[in-house]
């Protein structure tokens, strides 16, 4: 069951007014900033309903709108920068383009090697989606899908978990989200596989022709992704997560995109 993390107990509050509450006698270099007054984060816009692009070529979503909360929260404007997905823990763990890494993004142990996170946000499952006219069933795909091309996108704990349950399967890696449904639909790949939530808001949005005929129940959770010599950082998000459960603020932008 898709769920907001619960981060509003006492003493997290507590923490939160201690970090955020007095931000203003901060100078924000002390949070060790890559452009001083401002939170600069990376993420890859094919992800929604977390990020994405609208008509105008904006990212929005609901990453965009928390990581901007949060910025308001520290007394920081908020830059948003796009790149492929599997190379948003190396930018961050560099710490010479961006702050952190917003995007949907799951701890795993072999991202901890690199960064630290933050306290969690949001939790979710993974989903395999193929076309309604595959005659493929929540009976039938783990056959269907043995020897066939599976697309994920690069980096993603859904790629992880195709390599392990389907070993002698094709798993085809792709920069964009969109890239994966798109072979789905021209009959290039038998199914795609990523996070549940994103699954399901492509489907209902723009690929109709697909249908989720397996939800795989991993608990991912979600946290912002922040270069282990950050700290200050690191201690000043989870401050104003807090305040925004708190103030149920996170709980109006989940229901506003969705989720």
């Amino acid at each position: 069951m898709k769920k907001l993390i619960a981060l509003a107990c006492a003493g997290a509050l507590a923490a939160a007014l201690a970090i955020t509450g007095c931000s203003g006698n901060k100078t924000t270099n002390e949070y060790g900033l890559v452009k001083d007054g401002t939170l600069t984060i990376v993420t890859e816009a094919t992800y929604p309903p977390f990020e994405s692009l609208d008509d105008s070529g904006n990212v929005v979503g609901f990453d965009i709108d928390m990581a901007a909360a949060i910025a308001d929260k520290l007394g920081l404007e908020l830059e948003v920068k796009q790149m492929d997905f599997d190379l948003l823990v190396s930018a961050v763990a560099a710490g010479t383009d961006c702050d952190v890494a917003v995007a949907g993004m799951g701890i795993t142990d072999d991202r901890l090697e690199l960064v630290d996170f933050s306290d969690l946000y949001y939790s979710d499952e993974l989903a395999i989606a193929v076309l309604k006219t595959s005659g493929i069933t929540s009976a039938t795909y783990r056959t269907a899908l043995a020897d066939g091309k599976i697309a994920v996108q690069a980096g993603t704990t859904g790629e992880a978990q195709m390599k392990e349950d389907f070993p002698n399967a094709t798993i085809v890696s792709l920069p964009k989200t969109n890239d994966c449904f798109a072979g789905l639909l021209t009959g290039e790949y038998v199914a795609v596989c990523t996070n549940a939530a994103v699954v399901n808001q492509m489907i209902g949005a723009t690929y109709s022709d697909a249908m989720v005929v397996k939800t795989i129940a991993t608990g991912e959770e979600y946290a912002i992704a922040v270069s282990k010599d950050d700290t200050a950082l690191k201690d000043a998000i989870n401050g104003a997560l807090a305040e925004l459960t708190a103030d149920g603020t996170l709980a109006d932008l989940l229901a506003k995109w969705g989720l």
